[in-house]
């Protein structure tokens, strides 16, 4: 014979054992979140390091270019530096030169003068011997013939003083247009010699000019050929960097793939805990899943039969029931939807659903979803108008609310008798509290609306 209180031991011992999972499943849902936050963030650390390391391969590629363009102009203002030193030694012999010419055409001027000088003498002298000449004429004309062969020399010496006269005249005639190009030779030189001592102070200054660029330009070598070194080292670094993180992100996929596989197990552990549970239910065995089990039998048939009334009467289409176009309300926050048999549930859900938490102050809420885990009507203490806190929201304005979280979706979808689930519900402030969800299926005109759910809090290491 079967022993009863042996088979409620075991379906108590499953149901605790199903808590318990249920509690390490909800850390395990927090490792999950955490595990994709630290991969997603290790991906975009991940991208981010490569963006890194491209451009620091590129930063030295340009560097190695720069520094190759700076050796080249270097060597170029190197090449320049000594042309620009031949010229400018080329410019102070040349300086010197047109100082060299300008002396000497000054010299040449001094001797002209001096000539001049020379020429101013000569006609003196012919003046005088013309005049001793015509003297000595008109004397000879006086002696009669004895003067005869004296007037022939004095005739022979005017002539020669004339022909002197008029070489001495030629001579100066030559000098002037010889003083005057003198002249503008002098002027030349003397501009000459200025131009030539500007050149010669721009070449000394060009030079220095040239040996500064120099300077400055080895110095910008050195500090190339130095950032190059860094660069490099920058993208050594980057490449480590790079893989550190690259083995980071892959032991993290890892972790997160165990996590997800341990889930997965852990989910599917969950569930044959829960069908453990519903096959105690169903064996009819004296547990408070059982009570639980006949009150919420009891709600079920009340929202059901307040449907099929509400439809009879024509308070609601069967169409307006089964509406599925969920119709945003404006500015809430968590959002809130509206659908046509919004009013009807909350004229006869409330009364019907406040009942249930008479039953056991266990039952944390007891509220009908349709197919896709929608709740148009929650129990009061859930229907509060929302305020501008978001979280306050999310605790006390709970009615018009999409659930279509694995336990409501599952909920509202289930045609079998009764379902049971086990999940740990958020409270806020990293507090949790172990709950079942026990619900059935809700049909009007032989078609499947939803369900009713009845929650209530259990502990895993105590009784039902």
């Amino acid at each position: 014979m079967v022993d009863n209180n042996a088979l409620r031991k075991i379906a108590e011992e499953t149901s605790k054992i199903g808590l318990e999972v249920t509690d390490i499943a909800g850390d395990v849902d927090i490792l999950t979140r955490v595990s994709e936050e630290q991969t997603s963030s290790a991906v975009d650390i991940e991208e981010t390091s490569l963006e890194l390391s491209k451009n620091s391969q590129k930063i030295s590629e340009h560097v190695r270019v720069m520094q190759d363009v700076i050796e080249g102009v270097e060597g170029d203002i190197l090449n320049a530096k000594t042309k620009v030193s031949g010229t400018t030694e080329n410019m102070v012999r040349f300086a010197e030169d047109v100082q060299s010419i300008a002396s000497q055409v000054m010299e040449l001027k001094d001797e002209l003068m001096r000539v001049s000088a020379f020429t101013e003498t000569i006609n003196k002298i012919n003046g005088q011997i013309n005049m001793l000449a015509m003297n000595a004429t008109i004397e000879a004309a006086r002696a009669g013939e004895a003067g005869l062969g004296f007037a022939v020399v004095a005739n022979e010496v005017r002539t020669l003083a004339n022909n002197t006269s008029e070489v001495n005249k030629d001579i100066t005639e030559s000098l002037k247009a010889l003083g005057k190009k003198t002249e503008i030779l002098v002027k030349l030189c003397e501009g000459g010699q200025e131009r030539a001592g500007e050149t010669l102070s721009n070449c000394e200054s060009l030079n220095e000019n040239v040996d500064i660029v120099a300077n400055s330009f080895q110095s910008v070598q050195h500090e190339a050929v130095s950032m190059v070194s860094d660069v490099e080292n920058m993208s050594r670094q980057s490449g480590l960097a790079l893989e550190a993180v690259q083995g980071l992100s892959e032991g993290l996929k890892l972790s997160k793939n165990s996590i997800e596989e341990s889930k997965q197990r852990i989910d599917r552990l969950i569930g044959n805990c829960e069908s453990l549970v519903m096959i105690s239910v169903e064996q009819g065995l004296d547990t408070d899943d059982t009570k639980y089990l006949k009150s919420l039998r009891t709600i079920r048939n009340r929202i059901q039969s307040a449907l099929e009334k509400a439809v009879a009467k024509g308070e609601v289409t069967l169409d307006d029931l089964f509406d599925e176009k969920y119709v945003e309300i404006k500015g809430s926050n968590p959002t809130q939807y509206m659908t046509k048999f919004v009013p009807m549930t909350d004229q006869y859900f409330t009364s019907i659903q406040e009942t249930a938490l008479q039953i056991s102050d266990k039952i944390t809420f007891c509220a009908a979803v349709d197919r896709n885990g929608f709740l148009p009507t929650h129990n009061l203490k859930f229907s509060k108008p929302q305020g501008n806190d978001p979280v306050w929201n999310m605790a006390n304005s709970r009615n018009r609310r999409l659930f279509n979280d694995r336990v409501g979706l599952r909920a509202g979808q289930n045609t079998e008798k009764f379902l049971i689930q086990l999940y740990r519900r958020d409270m806020g402030g990293g507090q949790f509290v172990l709950m079942k969800d026990m619900s059935m299926p809700i049909t009007v005109g032989g078609r499947h609306w939803g369900g009713v759910r009845l929650a209530y809090r259990v502990e895993a290491n105590a009784g039902n």
